[in-house]
């Protein structure tokens, strides 16, 4: 059972419009291949690249007269004026999932009665991915912790220290196909910082600032203040979270600092 479905954030399963069918949500995207005619029979092929996901819902629009229905078939329209993409978001069975999309095709809208029509929406996704919401864990780098602990000589009468961070949380991809996380460095580093996972390293060896965040994003490239920097990396190991898998990054300034690295990532369903 479909729990909710918004379009743009109008809710397709409340109100006037009503959901009766929606697919090419749960099934997989199509699979482009390359071929190439061997000497004997059948073909080589490459291997298969998702093409963009389509996903069609069709249903009833309640209205109660003709006015009301142009209003709200022109509020819906108007979500997608000039190619606009809007985020389609369905609950069903525990999963919140969501994309951008685009209108692939005309949205019909079809008087049957002063009170009911028909309603049909071709959408389209250049992503052919579903996302779960997203989650964010912070890394402190390797080390940090170390300090005075308050108040002073609380264990028994010994001046004591805190222990210093070994390994940060481990962060879990609950979905069935790869996904690639984003890690923003926030914090001063005079001499950059670097983020490893499994023996796979991110160097960047140049200072930063809190008011300058540098974005790491895993599916290839880095940002600093809006702009793409990913030449001035010395190392680029691009890392992945493998489906239903889990990867425990550290993350460490090349010469001391301070600040901290923001981890987002969603879960990723194809």
């Amino acid at each position: 059972m479909i729990d909710s479905l918004t379009v743009g954030g109008v809710d397709m399963l409340h109100g006037p419009w009503d959901m009766e069918r929606v697919t090419g949500w749960f099934d997989t995207p199509g699979v482009r291949l390359e071929t190439v005619d061997r000497l004997r029979h059948g073909e080589h092929t490459s291997d298969g690249r998702w093409s963009n996901r389509l996903v069609r819902i069709t249903g009833l629009f309640h209205h109660d007269d003709c006015d009301d229905q142009q209003a709200e078939r022109d509020r819906l329209a108007g979500l997608f004026h000039d190619g606009q993409v809007v985020e389609v978001r369905m609950v069903h069975g525990g999963l919140d999932l969501a994309n951008n999309f685009r209108l692939a095709d005309e949205l019909k809208v079809e008087p049957d009665t002063d009170t009911l029509s028909d309603f049909d929406m071709l959408l389209a996704a250049v992503d052919p991915y579903l996302y779960a919401p997203e989650q964010v864990t912070f890394l402190h780098p390797v080390g940090t912790g170390i300090g005075l602990e308050y108040p002073l000589f609380h264990r028994g009468g010994v001046l004591t220290f805190g222990t210093g961070i070994a390994a940060n949380d481990p962060i879990r991809n609950a979905g069935n196909a790869e996904a690639w996380p984003v890690f923003l460095v926030v914090g001063d580093f005079p001499g950059g910082f670097e983020i490893t996972v499994g023996g796979r390293t991110v160097t960047w060896p140049w200072p930063t600032t809190k008011a300058r965040p540098v974005e790491v994003r895993m599916d290839g490239s880095i940002f600093e203040a809006g702009s793409n920097m990913t030449h001035h990396a010395t190392r680029r190991d691009w890392v992945s979270i493998p489906p239903n898998g889990v990867i425990a990054p550290e993350f460490r300034g090349l010469q001391g600092g301070e600040g901290w690295c923001e981890v987002h990532h969603r879960d990723t369903y194809i």
